[in-house]
């Protein structure tokens, strides 16, 4: 009986130093990996953020990757595909990072949102709050460029038609605004695409549209379909300076 019991100990101990082991094992694999992740941000100098864009990972999720919680299978296969780095070095740490020792030369490629900067006025989430881009393009000549966005309505013509792709570059100092330039302006209520002109105090800007046909009838005949509106700069949420149409 005494013996049954041994061996019934013995067999419950080998259990749980197989899982404790196997824990140990998968949680240095994780920081390992977080390591590797954080390390292909600073060879292709990119963010976490542009890097979780670049793969179509939620940011929140990939950030929690980078602090040691894992990635799946599915997105680590893609980092492979996007980045370029060796398959045996993202897995498993084996030398070198990348295939033949040296990092490919690749196309800058952007996140494409489909969500839309309009003409007009639509009810927004922040980019971080969106689906997912619905596609990696290449950013053509717009090497600062941290995402693209398709273009609605036709307040912007004749410079942006409907449905025209246009390279953004995220501004985080509402100081350096550029007057006379081209943004996204995205507030709680809404993201538009449009030239920026100074408002009527420094805590304004005042959003124009390129569009310049008027009512033919009715009590606003002759007035602008389109006409500029300020926009207060503390209810600005995002701030994207349009680089181009790609």
């Amino acid at each position: 009986m005494c013996g049954q019991k041994y061996v019934l100990f013995v067999q419950v101990l080998y259990y749980l130093c197989t899982k404790f082991f196997t824990f140990l094992k998968m949680t240095m694999d994780k920081q390992k990996l977080s390591e590797r992740l954080k390390k292909i941000e600073e060879v292709i100098k990119l963010s976490g953020r542009q890097v979780a864009l670049r793969i179509g990972a939620n940011v929140s999720y990939y950030n929690k990757a980078r602090n040691g919680n894992g990635l799946s299978k599915d997105f680590l296969d893609k980092i492979i595909k996007e980045f370029g780095v060796s398959e045996s070095w993202l897995y498993d740490g084996e030398e070198p990072m990348y295939p033949g020792g040296k990092p490919p030369k690749r196309a800058h490629k952007i996140p494409l949102y489909d969500a839309g900067a309009v003409g007009g006025r639509q009810v927004v989430a922040n980019m971080d709050g969106l689906a997912g881009p619905v596609e990696m393009i290449d950013a053509g000549p717009y090497k600062d460029a941290t995402g693209a966005m398709y273009v609605y309505n036709d307040s912007m013509t004749p410079k942006y038609k409907n449905r025209d792709k246009v390279a953004f570059k995220e501004v985080a100092d509402r100081e350096l605004i550029l007057y006379g330039e081209d943004y996204i302006i995205e507030t709680s209520e809404y993201r538009v695409l449009k030239n920026v002109q100074k408002g009527e105090d420094k805590s304004h800007i005042m959003a124009c549209s390129y569009n310049t046909e008027t009512w033919e009838t009715g009590v606003l005949k002759g007035r602008l379909i389109h006409e500029p509106f300020d926009i207060p700069v503390k209810k600005i949420k995002g701030l994207y300076l349009v680089l181009g149409k790609i």
